[in-house]
């Protein structure tokens, strides 16, 4: 597997999606090419261009179908994803939220191993449904699925967790790695900084080692009533606030 596509949707904020698309270009195998796709779900475009020109293959999308917070945010993001999905032109296609950060080149690795192994749907599982779905905070699943699933929120289901309910309904195999959002005990067994976070609204991605892999902030930034371009000052739930984590991710990312 050569090339794969990212998917994100992306609202009024540079710092989140500009860490995701660092990330994946700083831990992905040399061999390996990710065509990203980008919606912005406003009207925004002051940061298009800066975004693009952090690897070969950015597309962008304006989506402008919301200007500010609203209580259909959750729908609108999948209707974001929806129109993404129409510029996907890979096999297979990773779906992150934009505030979704690698930390590890296993990361990659272990994605194919399962792909490998004959899955269909590959992320974290997150326990809160009685689907116990793999959430959209980076889920690689095969492209004609992606197409043809609504990707957006129900009563019913979350963002993207209709591609679960896809899969149990045609037999197809689906794979959860271990996580500390769905297994609060696994944060006994990683490494720091991450099991100082303790049990945050954090989820930290575990590889086959017990490997911290890939991190998820949570609490999604939409909920946010004082959302808007350049604030650093929201806070979320859990031990690490907003700053932060734009703290930690520059170090990652410059280490």
């Amino acid at each position: 597997m050569k090339s794969i596509s990212l998917l994100s949707v992306s609202l009024l904020n540079e710092d989140l999606i500009s860490n995701l698309i660092k990330s994946c270009e700083k831990f992905k195998p040399k061999d390996l090419t990710i065509n990203y796709i980008v919606v912005e779900n406003s009207n925004e475009t002051s940061y298009r261009d800066r975004i693009c020109s952090l690897a070969p293959n950015v597309t962008w999308v304006q989506n402008p179908i919301q200007d500010r917070i609203s209580s259909g945010a959750g729908a609108n993001h999948g209707a974001g994803l929806n129109l993404g999905m129409k510029y996907v032109n890979d096999d297979w296609v990773l779906i992150c939220d934009s505030d979704t950060f690698i930390v590890s080149s296993n990361y990659f690795n272990e994605l194919f191993k399962k792909v490998d192994c004959g899955y269909s749907l590959i992320g974290m599982r997150r326990d809160n449904t009685g689907l116990a779905a793999i959430a959209a905070s980076g889920l690689f699943v095969k492209s004609d699925i992606a197409r043809i699933v609504d990707l957006r929120k129900t009563e019913e289901l979350d963002t993207a967790h209709a591609l679960t309910k896809y899969v149990n309904e045609h037999d197809l195999e689906c794979c959860s790695f271990r996580n500390t959002w769905a297994d609060p005990s696994l944060v006994e067994i990683i490494n720091e900084p991450y099991n100082s976070w303790g049990e945050s609204g954090i989820d930290r991605c575990l590889d086959s080692n017990d490997g911290v892999m890939q991190l998820h902030l949570g609490r999604g930034t939409s909920k946010y009533s004082d959302l808007h371009v350049g604030s650093r000052n929201r806070i979320f739930d859990g031990k690490v606030g907003y700053d932060r984590w734009l703290d930690f991710c520059e170090g990652i990312l410059n280490d």
